[in-house]
């Protein structure tokens, strides 16, 4: 399984597929919108000292998880 981005209207009419409230599909694509454009993609200083270790990037912590295809949905949104 790969992963594929999805459009905003596909994301949009997945999430309505799926029955979840019109609340959540319009937060969701907000977070959409804001990550395509770049917010959230640094880090703020403090974090390194909160954490007590250096920050990882998405692609780094899930290149260390392990996943099979008998996996429950490891990213629920219930």
């Amino acid at each position: 399984m790969a992963y594929q981005q999805q459009s905003l209207q596909q994301v949009e009419q997945n999430l309505k597929k799926a029955g979840q409230p019109d609340w959540h599909v319009k937060l969701v694509l907000q977070f959409n919108r804001a990550f395509n454009e770049g917010l959230a993609s640094e880090s703020h200083p403090a974090l390194s000292h909160l954490l007590n270790r250096p920050p990882t990037t998405f692609a780094e912590f899930v290149q260390r998880m392990e996943f099979s295809e008998l996996d429950r949905n490891p990213f629920p949104s219930e």
